[in-house]
């Protein structure tokens, strides 16, 4: 097998089932670490600020996926997601993550990274998190090819921080939108009428296709930095969530 499918075989893998990174047992949680203190890249052990992340995600997504959405839920997974942009910028990770991501736009131009998951693997990965997901997930629309690209693109340029900053204002979105129409505390109290399905859920189906593709491309990008890939895990998490958060709003 030459090294061009060996490759493309290997990051799709990659995609949609890397290695752990913490633990998906239960006990207390380590309050975040100080940017001070942050691990590097070059060792294998998880990163405190990431762990903490991933199980608060996953506390979120399981929630979000047995009662529905709230603006608490939304609002503590926009918070999360921001205070880790702010790390990830402030610790220095994008800067030496620049190469990993230059190496995986130059092997997408060469035809070498398609970025496509594999749900199966993933559902495996996140089960391993502790967090469940059901069948409609395995069966939703993937991104098609030009979101896929861009979504790689965008990684390129704006890093980890700009990929976590993103996906804190799409939860901050939904957390005002259930506050203005009602759906604060309890989904029941929700008004869905035409205009929030012809407005707030095709916009939100959008959000969870680039969410998709952004998670694929995060997890592309670890097959050059497979010592560290907390972020991937992370975005995928997010997907799930804001997946669920979809399932419980508008379906």
């Amino acid at each position: 097998m030459n090294g061009t499918v060996s490759r493309r075989v290997f990051v799709g893998s990659v995609a949609a089932g890397l290695p752990l990174v913490v633990s998906a047992s239960s006990g207390s949680v380590t309050p975040p670490p100080t940017v001070a203190g942050h691990r590097h890249l070059a060792s294998e052990e998880p990163d405190v600020m990431f762990d903490h992340t991933i199980r608060r995600l996953a506390a979120i997504a399981n929630g979000v996926r047995r009662r529905g959405v709230n603006t608490e839920d939304a609002r503590l997974a926009a918070a999360h997601l921001s205070m880790l942009a702010i790390y990830t910028q402030q610790s220095g990770i994008d800067a030496r993550m620049a190469t990993g991501f230059k190496e995986l736009v130059d092997a997408r131009r060469r035809g070498e990274v398609d970025a496509e998951l594999d749900a199966a693997r993933v559902r495996t990965t996140l089960k391993r998190y502790g967090i469940d997901v059901d069948e409609r997930w395995s069966k939703m629309p993937r991104p098609d090819q030009h979101t896929r690209e861009k979504a790689l693109d965008d990684l390129s340029r704006v890093g980890m921080t700009g990929m976590f900053t993103r996906m804190a204002s799409r939860f901050e979105h939904t957390a005002t939108e259930l506050d203005r129409r009602g759906g604060g505390v309890a989904r029941m109290t929700l008004v869905q009428d035409d205009s929030w399905r012809a407005g707030f859920c095709e916009v939100l189906w959008v959000q969870v296709i680039a969410a998709s593709a952004e998670s694929a491309a995060a997890c592309a990008a670890m097959y050059f930095m497979p010592q560290f890939d907390a972020p991937c895990v992370v975005a995928q998490a997010s997907y799930v969530t804001l997946l669920f958060a979809y399932y419980g709003l508008c379906l």
